[in-house]
């Protein structure tokens, strides 16, 4: 999955600027495709397009709380009796064109629909300007009551300071898809990436008094993508080899992991089946670092039913074979242990590998944006084999969620 970074406010800043630029108060232009009550998909898309960037510089730059950009704030100018009210100053907004919540609001309605600026934004960070402001109330309660991000005062407009929003969004505009056009009206859904996930956010647009505007909650409207079954497919192709591998390598005595035979976890040199030696791997030196590995391809739940209870059992006492009444016929010991800053594995014999997975037979079964299960046959000396293989997203990453190699029927 691609690797997100934060959306930088600057950028969205700019854009900002270049929107107040065409703000007059009323003779501002009219926008894109703004004579035609029917778009082409080309059209449609372009606007789509043409209109998130400014829906964006409102959501995370006028309302967000974040200073700069497309409006300005003189932090030397306060609204009188809030300069030292704790969360409640209110600074002076600067500049030609918004000196006012009207200014705001007419310049927010270039891009939005009177009812979506209203319900995202004028009912939660304006006020009624009859009310007089809370924070200049003695029992105001920083804590509980809540402010208006913009407040006019004798023919100048203020802004709360407040902290910015953090944002970790990027829209993929080279991703939009036009699902409905009408007359006047557009459906549009757009990817969105959000650190190791991809979203699908709805993008609805209604042309307004010759004036097309985005009539929906861009951010609030969305679905997490489902993965094509070709995609599934191919994660199967690259787990299961990694899974064969912990199995019957790194906890079966095959490999896996790089070993020193000549070193050896003191006092174990010499007792039968309860030899340990050191793991030569310059990432895997630690239990922990083994399990983090293993959660690469595995749940945390899967692993630990497979792996864990089984090999990696009682790390924190005393190995076991170090007794002297340790009976190796009887006693379990684990299959790695950590000493003295370095990991040890037991000595033993690998497991004979029987399965051949055949890729090219995977069956999805069940695709969800958050689950999969599939079909694959297999070999096993000459007979034939259908395992069942399931997924489970886990923080972005697709890992596998069952014991697919005991999971299977005869073909």
């Amino acid at each position: 999955m691609k690797k997100i970074c934060c959306v930088l406010l600057a950028v969205l800043a700019a854009a900002g600027m270049l929107l107040l630029a065409g703000c007059t108060g009323g003779g501002e232009e009219p926008g894109l495709f703004a004579e035609k009550s029917l778009l082409t998909e080309a059209e449609a898309v372009t606007l789509v397009k043409d209109l998130i960037p400014k829906a964006l510089t409102i959501h995370l730059d006028v309302f967000s709380g974040a200073e700069g950009g497309a409006l300005k704030v003189d932090r030397s100018v306060f609204l009188p009796g809030t300069e030292r009210i704790e969360n409640g100053q209110y600074a002076l907004v600067t500049g030609d064109k918004i000196k006012s919540v009207a200014d705001l609001k007419t310049w927010v309605e270039e891009t939005l629909t009177p009812e979506a600026a209203g319900e995202l934004y004028y009912n939660r960070y304006l006020q009624d300007p009859d009310q007089p402001l809370r924070v200049l109330d003695p029992d105001f309660d920083p804590g509980a009551d809540s402010l208006p991000q913009y407040y006019d005062y004798e023919g100048k407009l203020y802004k709360h300071l407040t902290g910015g929003k953090g944002y970790a969004l990027i829209w993929e505009y080279d991703r939009v898809k036009i699902i409905d056009l009408k007359e006047n009206a557009v459906t549009a859904e757009i990817e969105v990436s959000v650190f190791d996930d991809t979203e699908i956010h709805i993008v609805r647009l209604e042309r307004r008094d010759s004036r097309w505007l985005i009539a929906n909650d861009i951010h609030g409207e969305y679905r997490t993508k489902t993965l094509a079954e070709d995609e599934v497919k191919a994660i199967i192709r690259e787990l299961i080899p990694q899974a064969v591998n912990f199995s019957h390598a790194v906890f079966g005595g095959g490999g896996g992991l790089p070993l020193d035979r000549e070193t050896f976890l003191p006092g174990t040199e010499k007792i039968p089946n309860g030899q340990y030696v050191l793991v030569a791997d310059d990432k895997i030196k630690s239990v922990a670092a083994l399990r983090v590995w293993i959660e690469k391809t595995y749940t945390p739940e899967m692993a630990n039913t497979l792996f864990y209870d089984r090999y990696l059992l009682d790390q924190d006492k005393p190995l076991r074979v170090l007794d002297p009444e340790y009976d190796a016929a009887n006693d379990r010991v684990p299959h790695y242990y950590d000493y003295e800053g370095n990991l040890y594995a037991l000595a033993v014999g690998g497991k004979g590998y029987e399965w051949e997975y055949q890729y090219d037979t995977i069956q999805i079964t069940e695709i969800s944006a958050e689950a999969a299960t599939a079909k694959i046959e297999a070999t096993c000396w000459d007979d034939d084999y259908i395992h069942t293989v399931k997924l489970l997203k886990r923080y972005g990453v697709w890992l596998l969620a069952n014991d697919f190699e005991n999971e299977f029927v005869e073909k």
